[in-house]
């Protein structure tokens, strides 16, 4: 009796035993099964969005470039490393906020998309005068004339002297007080030596008329359609007094 009952229990062991065996086995192959399904989502996911990246639908179709005289498309475009083709999500504002240091016309610029067009629309730096072949612009700063931005020299006029750094940019804060269609009046802009002020601003205009200022009553100039019709024709020299805030004027010696 006592062999039959250790039989017994010794086969019930034996098959509990296997029992689990083959549940473990059951359950690596469902672990193993989802594994790979994951591993094959994953892998088919990323396929379709390296295809889906290398399609044109998320890139770059056409760069538009708004507002800008100094400098053209291309050379904005190539400094901010700006192309059609490029991933859209990419080109973010913030990234491009600080790179037209290289472009000293620039002020500022705006990023926008709509769709899969980009537009940049660029602030450029008031254009005061030119001296030989560089632009004076807000700053001080001298910028290259070019054939796209050579047609700009009819509206300012051309800069004689001032070759001192620190004079060019009192003149250019000068200048800037002064409105775009008064500047216009100006034919050329030169140094002039009193025996008080080494760096008198003698101004040709193009009515032929000559008028003389220091750095600080060059915003006068703005009243000078108020004032020019009272001027008798032969007065010729207009001087401008920033301690009165008056202008007067007489024959040219």
């Amino acid at each position: 009796m006592e062999n039959r009952q250790d039989t017994s229990s010794f086969k019930a062991i034996s098959k509990a035993i296997r029992q689990k065996r083959k549940q473990k086995r059951k359950t690596k192959q469902r672990q193993l099964i989802v594994v790979l399904v994951f591993v094959v989502v994953i892998n088919l996911l990323m396929y379709g969005l390296y295809k889906l990246d290398q399609s044109s639908l998320f890139r770059i179709s056409k760069i538009i470039v708004n507002h800008n005289e100094l400098y053209e498309d291309d050379v904005i475009l190539d400094t901010l490393n700006l192309h059609a083709g490029k991933r859209t999500w990419l080109v973010h504002p913030i990234l491009y906020k600080n790179k037209t240091h290289d472009l000293a016309g620039i002020e500022s610029l705006t990023l926008r998309k709509k769709g899969r067009l980009l537009f940049v629309d660029v602030e450029e730096f008031k254009v005061l005068g030119f001296k030989a072949n560089h632009f004076l612009i807000d700053g001080g700063s001298l910028i290259q004339i070019t054939d796209f931005n050579r047609h700009l020299q009819k509206h300012v006029p051309e800069i004689i002297g001032f070759d001192d750094e620190e004079l060019l940019e009192r003149l250019s804060e000068s200048l800037m007080k002064l409105k775009p269609e008064i500047l216009m009046l100006i034919a050329s802009l030169n140094q002039f030596t009193t025996t008080y002020d080494q760096a008198q601003v003698w101004m040709l205009l193009n009515d032929k008329k000559q008028v003389f200022s220091d750095f600080r009553a060059v915003e006068l100039f703005n009243n000078y359609p108020l004032f020019v019709d009272q001027i008798s024709p032969e007065n010729d020299c207009i001087y401008l007094d920033y301690t009165s805030s008056s202008a007067r004027s007489s024959p040219c010696q």
